[in-house]
């Protein structure tokens, strides 16, 4: 198992590798300017303001020098400074990172309850009405765009319930009521295109393992549905179940940029969208080198719990 583990995080560094060359190279294609943006708030500025500024921040030297500057201070936790705020991006990213890691687990956990039961149900009740219901919901929620969902919510809920979440981050350890109240909309909109893919693999791996051999012999022997199902079924269904949820929760914490911003919560995924805005090349691509970290420690956990799942397998 340890040489596993060894084995697969040095082989995320080639990955990290490609990460950086194509984010290096991909922001620097983006129209705009970071130092432009900045001069275009003054009343009145010059191109020679515009170069100094630009020798400042050492974005005139060559791009292999600036990518190399930037990518050997990556091993030392140095992701460079912010071009816009000129704030260290790792101390940036710090700050942001728990709102971004709280909506993610509070989403996870709503969806994969609501995936779980709903999917177990919807099984065992195959063909039936409430079956049928369950699959059309779920068809549904996966058709309609996550932000199309928020915008909705907020309208809504502030014309005719004349209710909106509160719009200034507050921390759990402040008022864990008031943190809640801001992240329960964001953190259901979210979860609901999540639990419905979520529930259909659920659905149809349960409907595989209930007709295997042994289940039929654990309701011979008189045991009754929930202990067949809860002790000797969910587990097996689970392996293909696993690998979809470590892949949604990926994309829970890198994909939220929308959620964030519609409902103002002050997380990675809006630190990233202003930093576009302002072509802050040096931010972007501290924040993606951070998701790709995230997302291949998710993979890497992902694969050492089908050892959990499944003992026959070894590592």
């Amino acid at each position: 198992m340890q040489q596993y583990i060894i084995r697969r995080i040095l082989l995320m560094i080639p990955t990290l590798l490609i990460v950086t060359i194509g984010v290096f190279s991909l922001v620097r294609l983006m129209p705009g300017d970071v130092v432009l943006n900045q001069l275009a708030q003054a009343p009145s500025f010059r191109k020679q303001d515009a170069d100094a500024i630009r020798k400042q921040l050492g974005i005139d030297k060559p791009w292999i020098q600036q990518y190399w500057t930037w990518v050997s201070g990556i091993p030392k936790g140095n992701f460079g400074k912010s071009l816009w705020s000129r704030e260290q991006s790792g101390k940036l990213i710090k700050d942001r990172a728990p709102i971004t890691l709280e909506l993610a687990i509070i989403t996870f956990i709503i969806a994969n309850v609501f995936a779980i039961l709903f999917g177990i149900y919807s099984a065992i009740h195959q063909d039936s009405i409430s079956d049928y219901v369950i699959r059309f919901t779920s068809i549904l929620f996966l058709s309609i765009p996550t932000f199309w969902i928020g915008t909705l919510v907020i309208v809504l809920g502030a014309r005719w319930f004349s209710y909106l979440p509160p719009l200034t981050y507050v921390p759990f350890k402040s008022s864990p009521l008031t943190n809640m109240r801001q992240f329960l909309l964001p953190a259901i909109v979210l979860a609901l295109g999540s639990s419905a893919i979520i529930l259909r693999l659920v659905r149809s791996s349960m409907l595989e393992v209930l007709r295997q051999d042994y289940v039929r012999t654990a309701f011979a022997k008189g045991l009754k549905q929930r202990t067949v199902v809860y002790a000797h079924c969910l587990k097996n269904a689970m392996m293909p179940v696993v690998t979809v949820q470590g892949f949604q929760l990926g994309y829970l914490i890198t994909g939220s940029v929308v959620i964030e911003v519609i409902f103002s919560l002050p997380g990675l995924g809006r630190l990233v969208y202003e930093a576009v805005n302002n072509r802050d090349y040096t931010l972007v691509q501290a924040v993606t080198v951070v998701f790709a970290m995230m997302f291949l420690l998710i993979n890497l956990v992902v694969d050492l719990s089908y050892a959990w799942l499944d003992p026959r397998i070894k590592y």
